[in-house]
């Protein structure tokens, strides 16, 4: 696993100029090079925020935190190409159709690469960590009809 931490759209104030080219040219490149050598297919790729961002924008010219509201990107590994999963009201202020919680969202991330999703670990502390933290992966993602699927994407 490789994790590339980049601030790039902080939309509490106004953000710098030029930080979405940043994202989409390192984006490219990375799912590039992987698909060049054959190895998307084993890859997962994730682009993800900690939070959405609400439609409206406040005094300060900036979006507040939503928390009913995110955009994530997932590549390879399978995945169906070019589908949008979930949606807002039309107002944009609340989840709508296939309502995907961040928990949802976290088990495929754990299940498609071969990890059991349901694995605990526990901290140094000693609380107890889940990878998929009790959510189920949404396999019609990658092209899979049940959850029986093996994990295979369907030709």
């Amino acid at each position: 696993m490789t994790r590339i931490n980049q601030t790039v759209c902080q939309q509490r104030t106004n953000s710098p100029k030029g930080t979405v080219h940043k994202l989409n040219s390192g984006l490219s490149s990375l799912l590039a090079h992987p698909s060049q050598k054959g190895l998307l297919d084993s890859t997962l790729v994730v682009v993800s925020t900690e939070f959405g961002r609400k439609a409206e924008v406040n005094p300060n010219k900036a979006r507040d935190h939503h928390p009913d509201g995110f955009t994530y990107l997932m590549a390879g590994a399978g995945l169906k190409a070019v589908q949008i999963y979930g949606s807002t009201t039309k107002d944009g202020k609340h989840a709508d159709e296939n309502v995907l919680d961040v928990t949802d969202f976290n088990a495929p991330i754990a299940w498609r690469p071969g990890s059991d999703p349901g694995f605990e670990e526990n901290s140094t502390s000693g609380r107890p960590f889940g990878l998929d933290n009790k959510g189920k992966a949404r396999k019609e993602l990658f092209g899979l009809v049940s959850s029986t699927d093996s994990g295979k994407p369907n030709p």
